[in-house]
């Protein structure tokens, strides 16, 4: 059958579109290839002709030195990491636990040490003693300064410091710590015989035994902080109970002394409770005219 004019054209026009797209199809693919081609020829380029790829370094690092372990250690203890600066001894499980302690009972606000003209040990040498100052903050003008020392010896595993409390402080042993003692707590008023009748507390003052002496001891305690005598803090050595060993920086304010004497408070009061009538007791010392109780039903 004949086809008209209009048909020809058109069967013509679809055969160069499909030519074009053809066309545009080679086009592209040529185009990617060109460009992994550049791509793996670049990458050629920045490689030299059989050079070997970069080794990684799986090298040791370096061996720490007894500066290192020093500066490290003091760095640990001034900053309160305890388990930190244990593990740079040669007695890590001792060493953390004593740390710990003097931190939690001293309660520095901060801390800092300085080494005192360090030094290189010679090459050959297993130990080095370190020098040092310990400054520790303790509240607003509590500052506490000391002189202390520490050895750093070589061992298979490298440079550790030789564990011992004194590195501390001078006066620290096994078993002890530092505590600060502060106004709370701290004996107002004693008896004759120095047992506490009245206590410092943050807010003033509270007996010590509520049972003994109830008509005098507010009395004892208003007078004492009347008197401004509340405490002083200092810094003292305590055992593993938390009782005083020893006073190492500062003093302590001594209680006021009353005439009073426990034991014979104790006796009094016991007297007077047992009438049924109202009662009172004072007892006096004739030599010297002390009052010894004073008790009240």
């Amino acid at each position: 059958m004949a086809r008209s004019g209009d048909g020809l054209l058109g069967d013509s026009v679809q055969e160069n579109t499909a030519a074009s797209r053809t066309k545009k199809r080679v086009i592209l693919t040529a185009g990617a290839v060109l460009v992994a081609a550049i791509t793996v020829l670049g990458v050629l380029q920045l490689r030299p002709s059989g050079a070997p790829a970069p080794a990684a370094d799986d090298s040791p690092p370096p061996e720490l030195t007894a500066s290192d372990i020093t500066n490290q250690f003091l760095t640990a203890l001034t900053s309160g990491d305890a388990a930190g600066a244990g593990k740079l001894t040669d007695d890590p499980d001792a060493s953390t636990a004593q740390l710990a302690a003097v931190w939690q009972t001293l309660r520095p606000s901060s801390a800092t040490a300085d080494r005192i003209a360090p030094v290189a040990p010679a090459p050959d040498a297993t130990a080095v003693d370190e020098r040092f100052t310990l400054t520790w903050q303790l509240g607003t003008q509590r500052t506490w300064t000391y002189e202390s020392a520490l050895r750093v010896v070589k061992a298979a595993a490298g440079w550790r410091v030789q564990w011992q409390p004194t590195l501390v402080h001078p006066r620290l042993a096994a078993g002890q710590s530092l505590a600060l003692r502060d106004v709370a707590g701290q004996p107002a008023v004693v008896d004759r015989d120095g047992t506490q009748l009245v206590t410092w507390t943050t807010n003033g003052t509270s007996a010590a035994d509520p049972a003994v002496a109830p008509l005098l001891v507010g009395g004892l305690g208003r007078v004492a902080a009347e008197q401004g005598s509340a405490g002083g803090w200092y810094v003292a050595l305590v055992d593993a109970a938390g009782a005083d060993v020893e006073v190492l920086h500062g003093t302590p304010t001594a209680p006021h002394v009353a005439t009073l004497s426990v034991p014979v408070q104790k006796a009094a009061q016991a007297a007077v409770d047992t009438q049924q009538n109202p009662a009172a007791l004072v007892a006096i010392q004739p030599s010297t005219g002390d009052i010894l109780a004073v008790a009240q039903n």
